[in-house]
């Protein structure tokens, strides 16, 4: 019996295999292939029975499963390959399949409607140039790699505030944040056209202008970028990057919607 958890997720695993990519196995990696730790990786992993598939399963993002030949593809980064024949598996690089799942991350071409993250941040700051009477762009903060060092450059988090600056407030505030799982493409994409369609409706649409001369709109795109980069990169990455002790990638990070209002930072984070 499929659970309630897998039925709500099962359009989107649908979906990962209707785009996934057509590919052969074999062909030898060029020397620049890990030129960064941080480069994605597609590995063919062998084990030798259910148990060792189950220990993979706990530890590693499994793409496919050929027991019939005996190994999973799994994906990983470069860094991560020392460790993983350090623990006793055997494993061989997929070259095809690694240099087609990078060449399809550039700019979502497999979702031609949705922005990245760095085209959503020059959509805002674009919005802000073009609208200067309606808009202020805000950094409210960082995101989790930019305000811990040592890793990743992280995001600042920013929001558009929108509304007719000439009317005097107070106002009354509609605040919009999305995104703050990683792999919601749909949520931060549908902010960014919220925002747009109020700016570019201004004065054409009676209903709107009347809305933002009386309210003040706040648009917050991307709650969760460094969560969305990795989302962006092929993973089904739901949480934030903080990187705990005792957690192996990808199973790290804070669910922000369970823990943000109660600092509850120890929780969740090895679950998928």
């Amino acid at each position: 019996m499929i659970s309630r958890r897998t039925f709500h997720y099962l359009p989107f695993i649908l979906l990962f295999y209707c785009i996934a990519p057509q590919h052969s196995w074999g062909s030898s990696p060029d020397p620049s292939f890990c030129a960064s730790p941080e480069n994605l990786l597609v590995l063919r992993l062998f084990y030798q029975s259910p148990e060792n598939l189950r220990a993979i399963a706990a530890q590693y993002d499994i793409w496919e499963v050929h027991p019939e030949k005996g190994f999973v593809v799994i994906g990983t980064r470069c860094g991560e390959m020392e460790k993983i024949i350090g623990q006793g598996w055997a494993v061989e690089i997929e070259s095809t399949m690694t240099r087609e799942t990078r060449s399809s991350l550039l700019g979502l071409p497999q979702f031609p409607c949705y922005r990245s993250v760095e085209e959503t941040s020059a959509v805002l700051q674009n919005l802000a140039a073009t609208y200067p009477s309606l808009t202020d762009l805000i950094d409210i903060g960082d995101s989790w790699d930019k305000s811990t060092s040592g890793g990743p450059a992280g995001y600042d988090l920013q929001a558009l505030r929108i509304t007719n600056k000439s009317i005097p407030g107070p106002k009354p505030v509609f605040f919009l944040m999305a995104a703050i799982h990683g792999r919601e493409l749909t949520t931060s994409e549908t902010a960014l056209r919220l925002a747009e369609t109020l700016l570019q409706q201004y004065g054409v649409n009676p209903e709107i202008t009347l809305l933002l001369d009386y309210q003040e709109i706040q648009v917050l795109p991307l709650t969760n970028p460094d969560g969305r980069k990795w989302a962006e990169q092929g993973y089904l990455w739901r949480k934030n990057t903080d990187f705990p002790g005792g957690c192996t990638f990808p199973r790290y990070g804070v669910d922000l919607n369970r823990n943000h209002s109660f600092h509850l930072t120890d929780f969740f984070w090895c679950l998928l």
